[in-house]
């Protein structure tokens, strides 16, 4: 049973790829087909984490409050200053040992990797569409502080979710988000790209919002707000369970069929064009061309477990979900 856990490995039953070093092991580059455990390059031992995320090619996760990061690093997504892979977990040292830069969540999207320190944001890695929070487009090897003189000023931020090309994150009233927008996966109700920070419209939300949740896909972006599962952004393929295949510029709510009803969301996750959450204990599904949710029922999922879901950013064809029992 996993216990605070937000992600493990890219894996493709029965084998785990590791070209690139994404699962850290002292083993190198070499596929694994058995759960193996990560080493620290520092010091060649285990490490025990208290959270872990998954990107496309490369993997973050929290150890003893401090962000290790392994995996392809051609974009400086490890956060190491260097852009050269690594295939043992590698300490973000910008942000450790720091009393203003205590690290709570890291959050490892396509090629870019961000965090919250002290309810700060930091981004590291591609910027080519503005996903770091920083004008310039030259990938950034360290953590970069997300500039707070505007939209994010005296904000506490405790949710972050790094997408493919844009980045949200949340305080506990209120989600903001920068970078790629084609989509309107911003939430701000435009479809201009910003490098900079913008407010979700939270207008469909109603008041007091309360966020237990954020989770970025790679062209759209779902939040949880009083147990109740808003999507916005890229719809093509249903993603956004409002039961249309239109794209929405703001929050919708995802729609209520009566297998929802009375059932609060407590976790979400969007991978590739599909979105699923675990409601009251029960996993549902929807997006891949399913424009509504819909119950996984499984007999691989035990009776009386409770469930949480995480899923590795990458192309819709290669993505990685996963179920683990709490």
């Amino acid at each position: 049973r996993f216990r605070n856990v937000t992600g493990v490995q890219t894996c493709a039953l029965p084998i785990c790829n590791n070209e690139n070093g994404q699962l850290g092991l002292s083993s190198g580059s070499s596929n694994v087909s058995i759960p193996t455990r990560v080493v620290s390059s520092a010091t060649n031992k285990w490490l025990k984490f208290q959270s872990i995320s998954l990107g496309y090619q490369h993997t973050c996760g929290i150890s003893d409050s401090t962000i290790y990061c392994f995996g392809d690093n051609s974009y400086g997504q490890i956060g190491n200053g260097t852009q050269s892979d690594a295939t043992l977990a590698t300490s973000v040292d910008e942000l450790k040992d720091k009393s203003d830069k205590k690290p709570e969540v890291v959050s490892a999207g396509f090629n870019h990797t961000c965090a919250i320190a002290s309810g700060r944001a930091y981004c590291w890695g591609n910027n080519n569409d503005g996903q770091l929070g920083s004008v310039s487009k030259t990938p950034v090897t360290t953590p970069l502080a997300v500039d707070v003189s505007s939209t994010l000023k005296d904000k506490k931020l405790i949710y972050i979710s790094s997408g493919s090309s844009h980045t949200c994150a949340a305080s506990t009233s209120e989600i903001f988000c920068w970078g790629a927008n084609w989509y309107g996966q911003l939430g701000n109700n435009s479809s201009i790209s910003s490098s900079t920070a913008v407010g979700v419209d939270l207008t469909n939300i109603p008041a007091p919002r309360v966020i237990q949740g954020l989770s970025t896909g790679p062209q759209h972006t779902c939040a949880i707000s009083s147990g109740i599962a808003y999507c916005w952004g890229n719809n093509s393929s249903g993603e956004l369970g409002d039961g249309t295949v239109t794209r929405s510029l703001v929050p919708t709510r995802v729609e209520n069929r009566i297998d929802l009803l009375g059932r609060a969301v407590t976790d979400i996750s969007g991978l590739g064009s599909q979105t699923c959450v675990i409601a009251s204990g029960a996993p549902f599904c929807w997006g891949g061309g399913q424009k509504l949710p819909t119950l996984i029922d499984s007999p691989l999922l035990e009776k009386g477990f409770t469930y949480a879901i995480t899923s590795g950013q990458s192309r819709s064809e290669e993505h990685t979900s996963e179920l683990q029992s709490r």
